[in-house]
């Protein structure tokens, strides 16, 4: 670690005996601190001295050096952040001059946010770097929605910006922005550019009614209006930058800057015209210097593709620092290794003391190698290993000391730094383990702090009682198989009112593709009288050409989908050509309900049947699309999915306008519609050991008696009641109903 200070005596020819100390004799346990740290780092190969230490300084000594030396290992970066900022608030109140000295600019930070818990500012010296402070945030989000195709995260970060205005008061972007998200953003990705969100604005608004469209995404005519108006302000302050997307020719980086300096100020621009916000604060000033340095850096010659801005632009950013004009709190300081030679504290932490942190990992230059460097004069990059050792000797000089590190960071285990394991050496297992216990106390009061009062004890299964006025009069058909198995979706849907969301920006799944081939199935048979040829098989791939439109945006799922789609169209005409004989009239797509009158409780089954068939021989066949799984037999006569028995005890109670309810139901069809080798697959579920007319009733019964118990005051929506697999924990409220905190698990199968 005296390596360079050596280099400078021999420079100016003074011997090591000529230097004199300044300032008083150290007291004697600082003298045995300091040789003690000494003998620790002093170079590998010299490490057998370390006998004659030990035999010269017994454990006694030893500890009394190290008696104002405390180890804290925490478990993880944020509790080592805490455990920091706790000692140097208790540094604050012992009337000490404190300081956090650390390489590791997350770890200050982190303490900086820990102290203001106490209202203690404290400035980091380092600074907040300029891509981190909110003007920046804007400007880099403005370049990447600009040039990368309006992602959606980035999108609603933009909207979401609290710099953000385009022209509009704080709240009329709010609303908009929400609107935009709830109507647009949330599902299936728009194409890229804001040509494609205006695209996908005017799409979604066409959907708004359809029977598909959940409840969550309906929205207000006028407010289709505000989000239209909301897209086209955002269209017309990204096109400086967004024209340039699809060019990729060079374009200079003051041109570049130009442009973005005009989105930008028309992305903060404020109902009053005035961009003053933007550049207001010590972080406004920074940017607007920023950029004022790249608007004039004509003779740098540097230009990229326009594409490249996005990443170029932070590499530039990172370089600049924030710091506040007001000072912070005079009586703890947080520096950097550097910054803290020569001064001296009452209490300083040593924070970070993990390998490749501090240390910092050596790196060979791609360009020369060492006998290179060796030859031209410069310093090897263990050079920087010596200086950051002698800065943590220097560290060890205060009155009291606290050394600190993560045992874990970012969920792997983190190796001690070797000066940390060269200390706890050469002091012994005895004097470590107290200098541990020492450190322990901080993270001790780290897990007391935010520990809720009491004993912590987890959730019960959910069963709530909501009042009879509560709970909902009108079920689907579907929702019914739902309130059998899980009643507290039910609850949480209908009493609560919480509907699930779908993801931001996500990508069609299986409902999605459900509903592509339900509708075009649904059109096809609505339009085609026959024959069911090659022609038909043509006309229902228009059909479906026109509904995968939206797909083009994700060309890898449309690639998947297609071709099953296309197997699906030749399999499903070839199943009706075959059919087609059998089935005198078809009812498709058709909405219907039935009132069940109850004591003291008037309740409506409703559903939509995908289609029924009105046979030649006079009978009825009910029949559903599946893209997915079909229900088993055996769910299916013990009405665990009671869907087709119900539809068709809707038909014999008049549920379904036009549908004959004389006619007898004499079939109940699942045709699954994979697309693999085998496109259709019927699959029969009339019952093999009753009548189909006697478990139809049944399933009515059933429905009546499930209906008057959820009809009582006291009977409970319970989670997961008969769950189709114990251990499969993926319904919509699950994370409501706390599940893994009371679900202990079981055997698959039927519970």
């Amino acid at each position: 670690p005296q390596y360079s200070l050596k280099q400078l005596l021999d420079r100016l020819g003074v011997r090591r005996e000529e230097v004199r100390p300044l300032g008083p004799e150290l007291p004697f346990a600082f003298a045995l601190r300091e040789e003690l740290v000494s003998e620790a780092l002093r170079p590998a190969d010299t490490s057998d001295s370390w006998t004659g230490y030990l035999d010269a300084r017994p454990e006694a000594q030893r500890a009394e050096a190290l008696a104002d030396v405390a180890l804290m290992n925490a478990r993880n970066e944020a509790d080592e952040a805490l455990s920091v900022a706790i000692s140097l608030r208790e540094a604050i109140e012992r009337g000490e001059r404190a300081a956090l000295i650390s390489p590791d600019r997350m770890l200050t930070r982190r303490v900086a946010a820990e102290l203001a818990r106490w209202n203690i500012q404290v400035d980091d010296s380092a600074g907040r770097p300029l891509d981190q402070t909110a003007p920046a945030i804007l400007a880099l989000l403005a370049a990447k929605l600009a040039l990368n195709g309006c992602e959606p995260i980035d999108l609603l970060a933009l909207l979401k910006h609290p710099l953000t205005r385009l022209g509009l008061p704080v709240k009329d972007v709010r609303s908009a922005a929400r609107a935009l998200e709830r109507g647009v953003v949330r599902g299936p990705r728009a194409r890229p550019g804001t040509e494609g969100l205006k695209a996908a604005v005017a799409a979604s608004r066409e959907d708004a009614g359809k029977a598909h469209t959940p409840r969550w995404k309906k929205i207000h005519d006028e407010d289709w209006d505000v989000i239209a108006g909301l897209v086209a302000r955002l269209a017309d302050a990204l096109a400086p930058l967004e024209e340039l997307s699809l060019s990729a020719d060079p374009v200079s980086i003051t041109d570049l800057a130009g442009r973005h300096v005009e989105v930008i100020q028309a992305v903060a621009v404020d109902d009053a015209g005035s961009v003053d916000e933007l550049y207001a604060g010590e972080a406004g000033e920074a940017l607007a210097g920023f950029l004022t340095g790249l608007l004039e850096a004509d003779a740098s010659g540097l230009s990229i593709p326009p594409g490249e801005w996005p990443s170029v632009l932070p590499a530039l950013m990172s370089g600049q620092a924030v710091r506040r004009r007001l000072p912070g709190d005079q009586r703890v300081q947080i520096l950097g290794p550097m910054e803290a030679r020569l001064q001296s504290f009452d209490f300083a932490v040593l924070g970070g003391l993990n390998e490749g942190v501090w240390p910092q990992r050596t790196r060979n230059d791609p360009w020369l190698n060492r006998p290179m460097k060796r030859g031209m004069g410069l310093e090897p990059p263990e050079r920087r290993l010596g200086a950051a050792a002698h800065d943590f000797a220097q560290g060890m000089g205060a009155g009291r000391v606290l050394l600190s590190r993560a045992t874990r960071a970012d969920g792997a285990p983190t190796v001690a730094s070797r000066w940390l394991q060269r200390l706890t050496t050469l002091a012994g297992p005895e004097v470590t383990r107290a200098m541990e216990e020492r450190g322990a106390r901080y993270t001790r009061f780290a897990a007391l702090l935010d520990r809720p009062e009491g004993p912590v004890r987890p959730a019960a299964r959910p069963n709530p009682r909501p009042p009879l006025p509560a709970r909902p009069a009108s079920l689907s058909i579907t929702e019914i198989e739902r309130l059998i198995r899980d009643p507290y979706a039910i609850f949480a849907r209908h009493v609560l009112e919480l509907q699930p969301v779908d993801p931001i920006g996500g990508e069609p799944g299986a409902a999605d593709k459900g509903n592509l081939i339900h509708d075009a199935l649904a059109d096809f048979l609505l339009t085609w009288t026959g024959p069911f040829d090659d022609a038909a098989v043509r006309a229902l791939t228009e059909i479906g050409e026109e509904l995968f439109e939206p797909l083009d945006a994700f060309p890898a799922i449309r690639a998947l989908w297609w071709p099953r789609f296309q197997r699906i169209a030749a399999g499903f005409v070839g199943y009706e050509a075959a059919r087609s004989k059998l089935v005198s009239q078809r009812f498709l797509e058709i909405g219907g309900g039935v009132e069940l009158k109850l004591p003291g409780f008037d309740f409506r089954l409703r559903g939509r049947a995908d289609r029924i068939d009105l046979l030649t021989e006079g009978g009825l066949a009910v029949i559903d699309y599946k893209t997915g799984q079909v229900p088993s037999q055996k769910q299916v006569e013990a009405l665990l999915s009671p869907q087709l028995l119900l539809e068709a005890a809707m038909i014999q109670r008049h549920g379904f306008k036009d549908v004959p309810a004389d006619a007898a139901i004499s079939e109940l069809l699942y045709l699954q519609l994979k697309g693999g080798t085998e496109p259709v697959i019927e699959a029969c579920r009339n019952p093999k050991d009753t009548l189909l007319e006697d478990l139809v009733e049944d399933a009515w019964t059933r429905l009546e008696q499930l209906i008057a118990h959820y009809a009582k005051e006291e009977t409970g929506y319970l989670s997961r009641a008969r769950v189709m697999r114990e251990r499969q924990m993926d319904g919509d409220y699950d994370h409501l109903a706390r599940t893994q905190e009371w679900a202990l698990g079981g055997e698959e199968g039927e519970a």
